[in-house]
């Protein structure tokens, strides 16, 4: 929202503010940062601006417990970062805490603070450092556009008696319910971009898919015989072998990786790493080929060498040091199946006991198969019950989507409570 400032007037804060007076307290910031108990209970303001400068807490006994009022940082980087602190607080050290004076008492609310720092910040913030600190004495006599209420006589002399607060309260309730629409259409926005990656057209659970979930695989693993009833029909597990699924390649170690340039707009690198899907950045493909570095194709289950990673990665990409598993049968939902169990095999490593190739080829994951009434039947890679694996990857896919929805929901029903 665009704000018209003509025919705003200028005030000192002098003649809007009065500094709280506050007990001094025998406390230091950095000897408070693990405390919170029921003694060490109230929050204390400091000179930061993580938690809107309430980096600690102290005990109420002879605080001086403020609320409803502006604080401001004197000291640091942050100096002269201000916020409103609606809940009960204390000043520490380096900042302090301002209220609007006794003539404009009605106005200390959320609505008329929040506008009055806006315009604060635009004169304050930025103005002062660790040698110009932005103490009350310093910053007192700044002044900061209000709007008035409009007098017809071209002569008359604005004074603060004509600050029009009804339009500060007005913009902030017109700036919250702006919000709460941004987060709504976010949240509409993000549905649909979840539902587009998933190839699904929504993220209700068909009696199909509740059936499926009722089924997994943490509770068919401990299942004597790797048996487990559904209520329609049977669903066997059996273990196969890695290396008699998938075809390992192992990739070796880039030897310029620090040289490879960004590109936001090349293809994902890949390194043995357990964070981000095991992607540290996108770089530049053509780069990549002129010195020598492997592209590898999408749709591959990629493998640590020598730490606990996996991922399934469905488009081309770079990579250093990892082992990439391939098969005809892989899919994205399915390879995402894999990827789940290897995942929880991971778990038995550690750096004493790192993976590798053939650690890999031998190791045994509990896959669905369909049954054979054979007792003597000898189950391969035909036997697998790939349909049920991308069936469940589809199950888990809705209800994800449908927590996030759920929690996107929750955040905006929080905002409008805070709000009001």
């Amino acid at each position: 929202m665009k704000i018209d400032t003509t025919g705003w007037k200028e005030f000192r804060l002098y003649e809007l503010f009065d500094k709280i007076q506050t007990k001094k307290l025998p406390y230091k910031a950095g000897e408070l940062k693990d405390k919170h108990d029921d003694v060490y209970c109230l929050p204390a303001l400091t000179a930061g601006i993580e938690n809107q400068g309430l980096s600690c807490f102290v005990p109420k006994a002879n605080a001086t417990i403020l609320k409803n009022c502006i604080s401001v940082s004197a000291n640091g980087a942050n100096t002269g970062a201000m916020f409103y602190q609606d809940v009960d607080f204390t000043v520490l050290q380096d900042s302090y805490a301002l209220e609007l004076k006794e003539a404009f008492s009605k106005h200390r609310n959320k609505n008329s603070y929040c506008f009055l720092i806006t315009c604060m910040q635009k004169v304050i913030k930025g103005n002062f450092d660790w040698s110009n600190k932005a103490g009350w004495e310093k910053i007192k006599s700044q002044s900061i556009l209000l709007p008035v209420i409009e007098n017809p006589d071209p002569n008359h002399a604005y004074t603060v008696d004509d600050i029009d607060w009804n339009y500060m309260a007005e913009r902030i309730e017109e700036l919250e319910a702006e919000r709460i629409e941004e987060l709504e259409a976010e949240r509409i926005e993000e549905l649909e971009a979840y539902l587009a990656a998933t190839g699904l057209d929504d993220y209700e659970l068909t009696d199909e898919d509740k059936e499926i979930l009722s089924l997994s695989p943490a509770s068919t693993l401990e299942k004597d015989g790797y048996n487990a009833l559904t209520a329609k029909n049977e669903i066997e597990f059996r273990e196969f072998k890695i290396g008699d699924l998938f075809e390992l390649k192992a990739i070796k170690q880039a030897k310029s990786q620090k040289d490879i340039p960004f590109d936001d707009d090349g293809i994902i690198y890949v390194v043995q790493s357990q964070k981000n899907n095991m992607v540290k950045s996108k770089v530049n493909k053509q780069w990549l080929i002129n010195h020598n570095e492997p592209i590898i194709k999408g749709n591959a289950i990629v493998l640590g060498v020598t730490l606990p990673a996996v991922s399934y990665q469905s488009k081309e990409f770079g990579a250093s040091q990892v082992i990439t598993a391939r098969a005809t049968f892989l899919n994205e939902r399915n390879g995402l199946y894999f990827v789940t169990l290897l995942k929880r095999k991971m778990e038995i490593f550690s750096y004493a006991r790192k993976p590798g190739m053939q650690i890999y080829k031998n190791m045994a994951l509990c896959l669905p198969v369909i049954p054979n009434a054979d007792s003597n039947h000898i189950y391969t890679i035909d036997d697998i019950n790939f349909d049920y694996m991308e069936r469940y990857i589809r199950a888990i896919e809705k209800q994800t989507i449908a927590s996030v929805y759920e929690c996107q929901g929750k955040v905006i029903e929080k905002t409008k409570e805070i709000i009001n």
